[in-house]
């Protein structure tokens, strides 16, 4: 069951102008077997999946109570054993029910700094008599031989013996399958930030990385080894059973490397970019996959924001609401019984966090995709981090049984209830009948979930296992004001035993409530953290009486109660604390000494909610008849009760429906119970079937529609049913072409490849619509339906911009869309021309060619996308590392030594990656070769292309003339007129001399001739360079600085002349910042020369919403500010 937005958990932080009595903040939180349908993770640094409904404390000041009247009798006995956990200065308790049927509890106390989010501390105790003592058992962990520091504790949702321990510090996993008796210890290579297991399959997790790119891990052996399988994860939830095909399937919302959300789904172990329907990008955060429904936001470029819908993994589809909604955000408040509950957010995200206002309730039907409205203005604040919160409470155990508060026209809240999942509202009346207040009705106004996080109040309370039962604390009047705390001697505590049809006042000031032994017990403690406490109040009789009874001789200060999950037990744990930096106390309640005969059949009795409704004998579609202990029967049901309940079906009557979608009800007879829907002036021209083929018929509605909860059955010839009606064929609207990746703008598409393109069209026929393509490049395409076209494909044989355009046209109309794309070439290799030795401080020149291009010129490849080339010429220099737009770049080394040349071509498609390596020295024998005319006279003279492949040929020619290996010596011909190339010995001194003298020689007399594509080239001259700094020669030295000395004489006496002569004469020049050309990476570096990166370069996460459903409860304490909201 979906209670919260997008599945997420929010650490609240307070409005301080809302929380200015708000000073120290202490929530006790249990994360118990939930009957979930999906797995889900959300992403939100430093939280847990916590249910409100289990949020039991939370400190205030200022509180105060008024201790009514309660019994008389002596104070009874009760049972209670009292440990020290030891653990000083640890703020924060996990507590972990190991599973039905067993005595195991684990407490995890820890010390956990909110600053840093992180365990500074941290004990792990054990009880194998449920709670009455604890053993710690660090040193069984610490026994594996490492450090330990657990975190949490996750516990397998099929098998209570298998319990996963994590330690987050250190990186590692304590296994354990038998309850914690033993552990085996797993090093992981991530952090193991949350952990989540599948509903069905027992060893089977996922864990996700929130320290690293939100990086996601998937375990099938208990978390013994782990796969990777995608970074960047906003939201995770496993398979729904029975809805999803394959268990092993992870529905997955993730952000690209331009920070927009996009919808995943991995079936071990593949994933796919192409989920039901063609849905591309989504709202960040808005995924929800609940039951039979996947559910998504998009917002438009209007600024609305758009529900998507795929119902039981078919194609998504826009949610539709009457025209008049304008929606900037939606919550689904629920997704049981085969529809949707939604609230819809009216006012924009700018507004400041805490800011109250009215959200409409809006109900779907059966498909989740017709909308109408269910309750307006519902009391609504603003959330920093979550969007927007109702002030909505689903009463557990009673079907379709919904508490909310709406606001009225000043402002001011009045609380409202439905017994039919929201067909019916009405107000509450108080529980001695009607009263005045200045003339107005005197109603019973209950505090929900507003009140809880704002003031503190303690949150309503019911549970599945006690039907009927409700505990809330309201106040009397026409209404409440939700910005003002109300005094807690004015708030009261209220008691149904009806599910919420009639109540009872029981006490005045604010308690914590909690139902154990599925109801036969109720339990109260007052709402009170700053003194010393040693006494409760409990009834064993639905509230009929009461009994005040000491639970510890030594009071101390409570932080905290808790109680099995499934409340069959008639024990509760009370924590607290004698001291506020003491250790944590644990005082176990055993209501077996008051409650000691087991229950007979004489002690039960039938309950059905609809006996006190007036004409109202079944309640969506069924009796539901309960059985419920006597209210004074005083006797135990047992931890192995299971109550029988029982829900015949009813005949259909106007109350099992509602208007349909574009139909409302005339009030005047809905006021006495007749339904009659009258046909909305919108609903003519409403797009409804754009899946409806023209020439065929659909079901067109009545006006009345099913309640999707309800169970009715429908008699022969009823007037409810639809009719059929011949299918229009509407106008094709909202037209618009994507392509499968759409990362650059304008989208990149690579030459030679298939290119698949997305037709979206949001209104109108499709399935008869013809769909014209006119792909740009003299090609065009014709399809008829849409819902055939998956994609089209198209493969360009030109680079450039390229406009592709899409015509849907029938009888009634058409529409156009269009889409630029930049065809752009293959990178699939990239190779380097240099020469592989110089001398040190010689400029270099290196020449890079994208290599494997199939028919473009590489003078065409450096045309189109944008194509850059980067550097990292390996000697760690300021200019080492560098980005260009053109291939060939020089760089100068001053030290020898071989270097590591490492190059990237980059254009929008593609990164290619290049290693290679020069050689830089201070002994270098060189020799220079001049040709012939006859070299330049081909036309691509100069290219990248034709030197290469002149290098080649002239090498093989002095190989095969000198007699040389290809070892030896390298060629590298220069980009000058007229043409030269350097030849470079590799050999030792003396026998490269010996063979630099011939070679000389040789070419220098007989003027050597090799031929080039056909024509002869000859060699005209042969010029030996030495480089030897070795050799101090100064010879050069005695030369050179005498002419430099005259020089220098000669151009100061110019200059003395001139100055002479222009005296006077004034002249102005502009120098431009010749720096164009040149874009340095100053910020990421790394990660452009990083082969690893070509493919995902920058794949970078709420909440891991919906959690696992293994039992926890986590209770925090002193300062530490925490509230919880769904």
């Amino acid at each position: 069951m979906m209670k919260c937005r997008k599945m997420k958990t929010i650490l609240m932080k307070p409005n301080m102008l809302r929380f200015l009595s708000l000073l120290v903040l202490v929530a006790l939180v249990s994360s118990v077997h939930v009957a979930t349908n999906a797995a889900g993770t959300q992403l939100r640094a430093g939280q847990s999946w916590i249910d409100t409904q289990n949020v039991i404390n939370k400190r205030q000041l200022d509180v105060r109570f008024k201790r009514e009247s309660h019994s008389d009798k002596e104070n009874p006995k009760l049972g209670s054993t009292t440990v020290n956990l030891n653990d000083s200065g640890h703020n924060q308790a996990v507590v972990h029910w190991s599973g039905k049927n067993s005595n195991v509890v684990f407490v995890l106390t820890r010390r956990l700094s909110f600053i840093v989010d992180e365990v500074l501390e941290s004990s792990l105790f054990r009880s194998d008599d449920y709670g009455t003592s604890f053993k710690n058992i660090d040193s069984v962990l610490q026994s594996l031989g490492v450090p330990v520091m657990v975190d949490y504790i996750y516990n397998s949702v099929g098998n209570k013996d298998k319990i996963i321990f994590t330690d987050k510090k250190h990186k590692q996993l304590f296994i354990s399958t038998n309850e914690g008796v033993s552990f085996t210890q797993n090093a992981v290579s991530f952090t193991p930030s949350i952990l989540t297991f599948h509903p069905l399959l027992e060893d089977w997790c996922f864990a996700i990385d929130q320290e690293k790119d939100n990086t996601l891990f998937v375990s099938k052996d208990l978390g013994r080894s782990w796969t990777q399988v995608r970074k960047a994860v906003n939201q995770v939830y496993w398979a729904v059973p029975d809805i999803d095909t394959d268990n092993s399937t992870l529905h997955i919302e993730y952000h690209d490397v331009t920070g927009t959300a996009r919808y995943q789904i991995c079936i071990d172990p593949y994933c796919t970019e192409a989920p039901p329907g063609n849905l591309t990008t989504i709202d960040m955060g808005s995924l929800v996959v609940s039951n039979e429904f996947i559910v998504v936001e998009r917002t438009g470029d209007d600024g609305l924001t758009r529900l998507l819908v795929s119902y039981n993994r078919n194609a998504f589809r826009e949610a539709l609401f009457p025209p008049d909604v304008v929606a900037h955000d939606f919550l689904v408040v629920d997704s049981d019984e085969n529809q949707l509950f939604v609230a819809v957010n009216p006012y924009e995200s700018t507004e400041t966090a805490g800011h109250i206002h009215g959200s409409n309730l809006y109900m779907s039907d059966t498909t989740g995709r017709f909308f109408m409205p269910n309750l307006e203005t519902v009391l609504t604040l603003k959330h920093p981090e979550e969007g927007f919160l109702v002030d909505l409470y689903e009463v557990k155990g009673i079907r379709g049984c919904y508490i909310a508060n709406v606001l009225d026209h000043r402002g001011m809240a009045q609380t409202k209830i439905t017994f039919d999942k929201g067909r019916n509202w009405t107000y509450i009346e108080m529980p001695d009948g009607s009263c005045q207040a200045n003339g107005q009705k005197c109603l019973l106004q209950l505090h929900l979930r507003m009140s809880y996080l704002d003031f503190a109040t303690p949150m309503i309370y019911s549970e599945e296992n006690a039907p009927g039962l409700i505990l809330a604390h309201g106040t009397s009047g026409p209404w409440w004001d939700p910005l003002l705390p109300e005094s807690p001697n004015e708030t009261k505590l209220y008691l149904s035993r009806d599910g919420g049809l009639t109540w009872k006042e029981v006490y005045s000031g604010l308690y914590h409530a909690l139902f154990l032994d599925q109801g036969g017990v109720i339990a109260l403690f007052p709402n009170d953290y700053q003194s010393p406490q040693d006494t409760l109040f409990y009834s064993l009789t639905e509230g009929a009486t009461w009994e005040q009874a000491s639970f510890t001789n030594s009071p101390f200060i409570v932080e905290g109660v808790l109680i099995e999950p499934g409340i069959t037990s008639l024990v509760l744990s009370v924590f607290g604390h004698r001291q506020l930096l003491d250790g944590w106390i644990i005082t176990k309640v055993d209501f077996t000494t008051v409650l000691r005969r087991d229950c007979s059949d004489d002690d039960y009795e039938k309950w059905t909610p609809s006996d006190q409704m007036r004409n109202h004998v079944c309640t969506l579609g069924e009796k539901l008849v309960f059985e419920r202990r006597k209210q004074n029967a005083t006797c135990a049901n047992g931890r192995d009760y299971e109550r029988p309940i029982e829900h015949p079906p009813c005949n259909c009557t106007d109350e099992d429906y509602e208007c349909d979608f574009g139909y409302s009800p005339l009030e005047s007879l809905f006021e006495k119970g007749v339904l009659l829907c009258r046909q909305l002036p919108w609903l003519t021209n409403y797009p409804l079937f754009d899946d409806c083929p023209e020439g065929s018929s659909y079901n067109k509605s009545r006006g009345f529609r099913k309640l999707a909860a309800d169970k009715c059955i429908l008699q022969a010839n009823s007037s409810y049913g639809p009719e059929p009606f011949p299918c229009p064929t509407l106008v094709p609207q909202g037209l618009s072409l994507t392509i499968d990746s759409e990362v650059a703008t304008p989208p990149v598409v690579v030459y030679g490849r298939h290119v698949y393109y997305l037709l979206h069209q949001e209104r109108g026929s499709k399935l008869n619509t013809n769909y014209t393509f006119d792909f740009g490049d003299g090609t065009t395409e014709t399809h008829q339906g849409l819902t055939h076209l998956d994609f089209v494909s198209h493969l360009y044989h030109q680079l450039g911009a390229v406009t592709i355009k899409v015509k849907a046209s029938n009888a009634n109309g058409s529409a156009e869309a269009s889409l630029t794309v930049q065809v752009v070439p293959d990178l699939r290799a990239i190779s380097l021309y240099f020469p592989k030795m110089a001398y040190r401080g010689e400029e270099v020149f290196f020449s890079a060619t994208p290599d494997n291009v199939p028919g473009i010129d590489y003078p065409e490849l450096l045309k189109y996308g944008d194509l850059h080339f980067t550097w990292d010429f390996g000697d760690g220099q300021p200019d080492s590392r560098q980005l260009s737009w053109e291939p060939r770049l020089s760089h100068t080394y001053q030290t020898p030594g071989p270097y590591n040349v490492t190059v990237q071509a980059v254009n929008g498609a593609h990164v290619v990656y290049g290693r290679f390596t020069v050689q830089i020295t201070d002994n270098l024998r060189k020799v220079r070769l001049a040709f012939g005319q006859t070299a330049e006279r081909f036309e691509d003279w100069g290219s990248e292309a034709w030197r290469r492949g002149f290098s080649e040929i002239a090498k093989k020619f002095l190989m095969m003339v000198f007699q040389l290996s290809p070892t030896e010596f390298d060629l590298y011909t220069l980009d000058s007129k007229p043409t030269t190339a350097d030849i470079v010995f590799f050999s030792s001194p003396q026998k490269s001399d010996e063979t630099i003298k011939n070679m000389v020689e040789s070419i220098n007399q007989q003027k050597l001739h090799f031929e080039f594509r056909g024509l002869p080239i000859e060699i005209t001259t042969a010029t030996v360079f030495n480089y030897d700094k070795s050799t101090k020669n100064m010879t050069a030295v005695y030369i050179a600085v005498p002419i430099l000395i005259a020089a220098v004489i000669v151009i100061l006496l110019v200059v003395i002349y001139y100055r002479r002569k222009f005296r006077g004469v004034h002249r102005y020049s502009s120098l431009r910042n010749a720096t164009d050309g040149l874009i340095r990476s100053e910020e990421s570096d790394d990660e452009l020369l990083d082969p690893g990166l070509s493919q995902h370069a920058a794949d970078d996460l709420n909440t891991f919403g919906q959690g696992s459903s293994e039992p926890h409860l986590v209770m925090l304490n002193r300062d530490d500010r925490t509230a919880l909201v769904c």
